[in-house]
């Protein structure tokens, strides 16, 4: 058997022939090799002078040359806020869908989808090669490097998961501590039910009662905090950041023209990356406050417009559980607060103490309710 290439045929029936063969192939494997390491060098250089990678389609929210698309922007600017505030990605890729937002390829959004989306350092003018960040990148950022950090590690609580009830997993059970759970039945209420492991099916609530006085609890909360931040002088990150740089570089010129010993610098390295981290964390901590009370509002009627992912992201950075005891008279036909015991994520338990005439209540009840009934709430 001979095999024919561009050197000439080689004969494989004789121990020589099989020798160049292997010699040949091993020529061809290395050869290989060293383009796939060229290709790689290219990329990683390209990455780290900043210009961007190629792909298959545009990046949402730019151009092919990376321009920034300003309508689409403004979608991304608000995935990252909505994701930093703890709303449940799958909930924005529903609502992408039912706005009629197609991708970039055109096709519809799915929580992978959002999720990549919201990984990307590149929306922060980051460079990234092989899942590092490898530099600023050549082109202009949508959002600034504490969002994206901010979305990357957002608020915990329920809001993460996409429910159609706002205190699904939330209210409790007074008597057997089991969940309450929503159902339409007699114009919306939560139960506690029998037919659920540990129910004891003895507590139930008007589900427009306990949404109200939630939502009431929150902007008072959400108010507080605004009259608070307006009289907090804004941090300036980015100087201490530099600052902290700065020092890094001071240590490494330092060891480079013998003046600082390796057993020195290496401590005293470590000490100022863990500043930088930990100010890049305090940066990220207070981006996701911003975006939660940017979306929230301080407004009771912000709060009624407000997606159900995203008023369970807000309730979640307040309060572990809403415990709800059984009525004390039956058929009543208003809201009764000492029914409700609020237990805040510090571990304290108080009563529900937000005055409000029962006739403004019922209002807001009844605002809620329209609200719902016209197709606010989302959908499993």
């Amino acid at each position: 058997m001979k095999l024919a290439n561009v050197s000439g045929d080689v004969d494989l029936t004789t121990a020589s022939g099989r020798m160049i063969a292997r010699i040949k192939g091993a020529v061809a494997r290395q050869e290989a090799e060293r383009i796939g390491e060229r290709v790689a060098r290219q990329k990683q250089q390209r990455a780290e002078m900043g210009r961007a990678l190629g792909s298959r389609f545009r990046t949402f929210g730019r151009t092919r040359t990376f321009d920034i698309v300003e309508d689409e922007a403004e979608v991304v600017r608000e995935l990252f806020q909505r994701a930093a505030a703890g709303e449940a990605l799958q909930s924005l890729a529903k609502e992408l869908n039912a706005r009629g937002v197609p991708t970039s390829a055109g096709g519809p959004w799915r929580r992978t989808t959002v999720a990549n989306l919201i990984q990307n350092p590149g929306y922060a003018g980051l460079a990234r090669y092989r899942g590092q960040i490898v530099g600023k990148a050549g082109y202009p950022p949508v959002v600034t490097e504490a969002q994206w950090r901010a979305a990357q590690h957002p608020a915990k609580g329920p809001g993460f998961r996409s429910r159609q009830y706002l205190l699904s997993g939330i209210a409790v059970c007074a008597l057997c501590h089991g969940g309450l759970y929503g159902t339409r039945q007699s114009g919306g209420r939560y139960a506690c039910r029998i037919d659920r492991p540990g129910g004891c099916g003895r507590v139930t609530i008007k589900g427009a009662w306990l949404d109200t006085a939630m939502l009431i609890a929150l902007s008072a909360k959400l108010h507080d905090e605004v009259q608070r931040g307006e009289h907090e002088p804004d941090r300036d990150y980015e100087a201490e950041l530099g600052e902290v740089d700065r020092r890094i570089g001071e240590l490494r010129q330092a060891h480079a023209a013998g003046e600082l010993e390796l057993a020195d610098l290496l401590p005293m390295l470590k000490a100022e990356r863990a500043r930088r981290a930990e100010l890049e964390r305090q940066e990220a901590a207070e981006a996701v406050e911003r975006s939660t009370l940017e979306l929230a509002g301080e407004k009771l009627e912000d709060l009624l417009s407000a997606p159900v992912s995203a008023l369970r992201a807000h309730l979640g950075r307040y309060w572990q559980a809403v415990v709800v005891s059984p009525t004390t008279s039956a058929g009543r036909r208003r809201f009764d607060p000492e029914r409700i015991q609020l237990v805040w994520t510090d571990g304290r338990v108080t009563p529900w103490q937000f005055a409000m005439p029962p006739e403004a209540f019922d209002a807001v009840t009844g605002m809620l309710a329209a609200t719902i009934s016209a197709g606010r709430t989302e959908q499993d």
